[in-house]
């Protein structure tokens, strides 16, 4: 049973919402009850090591206590609760703690940077933080009052590589409450870009490790193969990011024979570009020596409810495109890689053959693309477009896409396999605006995991500790 995230709601009581995730049932379900402001409520940190962090930001935005202390990590003491009280004096909390160790690393893809600071005693790291609160803006207070358009522009617009997660999320959680049915096409369509995205998303996991091992050689092939796929999705929608593409009701962009024959040409030259590499050089004894050293164990793995290639290195088999499959991933034929010891080898080699695999289904559903539409027939305004191939049918449907997106009461939660792994997504929207958007990434809970793991660990592994954790910032700072 995975925690997957936890949550506070005002809107006209205090509720709190514990996201469970039953592997054995593949079901998610919600527990829900409403409490008071002086309640101390039970914490449950002793049954899932990742409830401390969704219950630190309760304590933190909502000012909730539980039965375990906590202290203020982004603000004073003397700060209001942000999330209760808008108004409330916020005061960004100063780390002042003498730390013997701090360096400064990028990524430019998420277009962000962290501060990572830790105290050392005989090369050991005795105390490993990560400066946080640069990108807690407030984003989840931002989508409140929202409308359900501008919402996906805003999901899309702030997580830019991981925006097609958050509209495909959206999209079937309003498809499934309102019995929307989508288009077999539509849905092939998404899992091919929702795919894509993946092998972007471990190719840039590629990039980081070759440039932390300084592996120019292999730096060099992982950006081409990189500049390839943004190519093949550029020149399907005119973004890499896929913004605008996956929308309530079906897709935006329809394929054509000329794309679907480039992405089969390009798969098969990016296939036998990966192979050669882990042939050459992943596979080779001096560099699986190199990048011997254990991330986390299949017990902490399981204790903090990681997902994601992550956990899968560590020797679990969690994914939730098997467990709980959308769209036609139940007939399809694809393997789920899992490692052994947890090590920083084991992580390269899953996020390796996942690319492998994923360009497996991508072809699988390429090949036996449906006929037929993009667009629900369920929707008003779709059955006034007769003719979906006709020039101009696409324009037509962005145009009136919009009056179909005022959607007046939705209330659901939605969860995918995403690159990191299992994303959720809830939603409270009510006379046509979010009462309530809560978003819960694996980046969330994997900062404060990677706190915890540094301890004791040579000095010298951080970095390439950091990047093997592939954690987005903007994800888990919201």
């Amino acid at each position: 049973m995975w925690l997957i995230d936890f949550f506070v709601e005002t809107k006209d009581s205090l509720t709190a919402n514990y996201i469970f995730l039953d592997m054995e049932e593949a079901r998610s379900f919600k527990i829900s009850f409403d409490f008071h402001m002086q309640d101390e409520l039970p914490s449950i940190t002793h049954l899932w090591r990742n409830a401390f962090v969704f219950e630190q930001d309760a304590f933190e935005l909502y000012g909730v206590t539980f039965s375990r202390q906590y202290s203020r990590k982004y603000f004073t003491d003397d700060s209001g609760f942000p999330m209760l009280n808008p108004n409330s004096k916020i005061v960004p909390r100063v780390d002042t703690m003498n730390y013997d160790y701090c360096t400064s690393l990028d990524n430019h893809f998420h277009r962000n940077s962290v501060l990572i600071k830790a105290k050392v005693e005989n090369n050991l790291i005795d105390n490993c933080s990560i400066d946080r609160g640069g990108f807690h803006i407030g984003v989840e207070h931002i989508l409140e009052s929202m409308s359900i358009k501008d919402t996906y522009a805003y999901l899309e617009g702030y997580f830019f590589s991981q925006g097609i997660v958050y509209s495909d999320l959206l999209s079937r959680g309003l498809e499934k409450q309102l019995s929307v049915k989508i288009p077999n096409r539509a849905q092939s369509i998404r899992m091919v870009l929702i795919e894509f995205n993946r092998v972007l998303e471990h190719y840039r996991y590629l990039e980081q490790l070759c440039y932390e091992f300084k592996l120019s050689s292999v730096y060099s092939q992982v950006q081409l193969a990189i500049k390839k796929i943004q190519a093949i999705l550029i020149s399907y929608c005119g973004n890499e990011s896929l913004s605008g593409v996956i929308r309530f009701g079906g897709v935006t962009k329809d394929t054509s024979q000329v794309w679907l024959s480039r992405v089969l040409s390009e798969i098969t030259w990016m296939e036998g570009s990966l192979l050669n590499i882990y042939q050459n050089i992943f596979v080779k004894e001096t560099f699986r020596d190199m990048l011997d050293i254990q991330l986390l164990s299949k017990k902490l793995a399981m204790a903090w409810g990681v997902t994601g290639p992550l956990a899968r290195c560590a020797g679990l088999n969690v994914d939730l495109r098997k467990i709980s499959p959308s769209y036609f991933y139940s007939d399809i034929n694809f393997e789920v890689p899992i490692g052994v010891k947890g090590s920083v080898y084991d992580s390269l080699l899953v996020n390796v053959e996942e690319i492998f695999q994923s360009y497996k289904i991508i072809i699988q559903v390429l090949d036996n693309l449906p006929t037929g539409a993009i667009l629900s027939s369920d929707m008003d305004s779709f059955r006034s477009i007769t003719d979906f191939e006709e020039q101009g049918a696409e324009q037509n449907y962005i145009s009136l896409v919009g009056s179909d997106l005022q959607v007046k009461i939705a209330h659901f939660s939605e969860m995918i396999e995403g690159p990191r792994g299992i994303y959720n997504l809830y939603l409270s929207h009510d006379q046509g605006k979010n009462n309530r958007l809560k978003i819960a990434s694996p980046s969330t809970i994997n900062v404060q995991l990677f706190e915890n793991v540094c301890k004791g660990k040579e000095l010298e592994k951080i970095k390439p500790f950091w990047a093997s954790f592939n954690i987005n910032l903007k994800e888990a700072e919201k």
